[in-house]
């Protein structure tokens, strides 16, 4: 399970999440809307465990472990994945590369045999890519080059090759465009079947891809506090409170 648990989150000093509490059990997907500026990133830098995010008040778990003072790679290495809205500044590194040293430190973890960096990509990062609808010639892409949309697809080849326990995509679907968005809910669709014990938590402004989805939990987050939990029905009722304010 991951919880936070009336957890309050500041960053330079200013609160921006307070007594914040949601949790997501094994094999659960949930679902966090609510509008710009509301706090979700702040929650997936804080679950990332980003240094300039600091958890001020109550406590963090991951499958009964505070792991609050723990580091990015710790995390990392207990199997949370945390997708990132915009492409990093790593300048010159091409998509293909960076995904085979992520490989290889997941075999070296989960202490599995390695392939050679050819056939990664030819038995496993190119038919990933296909199933997912990134070109092949993307891969050899530095991370600087991508689109919105290539870099979406290279955050869902990163959690496919990672195969982490706990997942939080942070609006990954706002990048991509119908077609894409239709192959996110698939994937986690087919992924929640193939192992029913993982947990995946979606932050999205798609009210549309977020029923489809089919989460067994919502979340409205709302100027840094939860002010609706709920299940499917949820969604229809923070369109109604927020449509009139211009909010999807």
């Amino acid at each position: 399970m991951m919880r936070f648990e009336h957890a309050s989150i500041e960053r330079d000093g200013t609160h921006i999440i307070t007594d914040y509490s949601m949790y997501v059990s094994a094999g659960e997907l949930v679902v966090l809307v609510g509008a710009n500026g509301s706090g979700k990133t702040t929650l997936a830098r804080t679950l990332a465990g980003h240094p300039g995010y600091k958890v001020s008040r109550g406590s963090f778990l991951f499958n009964q472990e505070n792991i609050i003072d723990m580091s990015p790679l710790d995390r990392a290495r207990r199997g949370i994945f945390v997708s990132l809205q915009s492409a990093p500044a790593l300048e010159g590194l091409a998509v293909r590369f960076f995904l085979y040293r992520i490989y290889q430190q997941r075999a070296r973890l989960k202490k599995e045999e390695q392939v050679s960096a050819l056939d990664f990509t030819r038995m496993i990062l190119e038919p990933l890519a296909v199933q997912i609808g990134l070109s092949t010639a993307a891969l050899e892409v530095p991370f600087d080059k991508l689109s919105g949309g290539e870099f979406k697809r290279v955050e869902l080849l990163s959690y496919m090759i990672l195969q982490p326990e706990c997942a939080w995509f942070d609006e990954l679907d706002s990048g991509l465009d119908a077609a894409g968005r239709a192959v996110f809910v698939s994937l986690m669709s087919q992924k929640r079947t193939q192992y029913p014990r993982r947990m995946h938590v979606v932050v999205t402004h798609d009210l549309v891809c977020a029923q489809a989805l089919g989460p067994d939990r919502v979340y409205i987050l709302d100027h840094g506090r939860i002010v609706q939990t709920g299940g499917r029905e949820t969604l229809a009722l923070y369109q109604a409170r927020f449509t009139a304010e211009g909010v999807k």
